[in-house]
């Protein structure tokens, strides 16, 4: 019985680890996409700093394109992860490749966990875009290809 529990202790300890690690890259890979897709706006935010668009307008627009490019991607993966929670416990009973010996729970504390992992890569992306085009000059700007 003490073998069993250590068994288990060290079986969650090692599924943390790896989703945490598993959920670390795509944070890297969305934080990544928004720097990009923010690094392609950067002649047009120097045009409109030209022109005399103020510092709040500005914001204001980096943060409507994160979020709806983020948003679309959450409501995307809510509904994938919805349908990954319902159908995975019948393919894992059905499947003779896996021995489980234990009914497959979505944690809710990974759900979570990958939820504030979206809203920070989100919230990291949008501020260093910001406090980039801040302080880039106009004329650098203007004449990157």
């Amino acid at each position: 019985d003490r073998y069993l529990g250590q068994l288990l202790a060290t079986v969650r300890a090692m599924s943390v680890f790896s989703v945490t690690l598993f959920l670390a890259v795509p944070a890297f890979l969305l934080w990544h996409g928004l720097q990009q897709l923010l690094d392609r706006q950067r002649r047009e935010v120097a045009v409109c700093r030209a022109i005399g668009i103020g510092r709040r307008d500005l914001d204001g627009a980096l943060r409507g394109l994160v979020l709806r490019v983020a948003g679309w991607g959450v409501l995307a993966t809510v509904a994938a992860g919805a349908l990954f929670a319902l159908a995975l416990p019948g393919l894992l009973e059905a499947s003779t490749l896996l021995p489980l010996p234990m009914g497959y729970v979505l944690d809710g504390g990974v759900a979570l966990l990958a939820g504030v992992l979206v809203v920070v890569s989100v919230g990291v992306s949008l501020t260093l875009a910001q406090r980039r085009s801040h302080r880039e000059s106009i004329p650098s700007a203007l004449r990157a290809p």
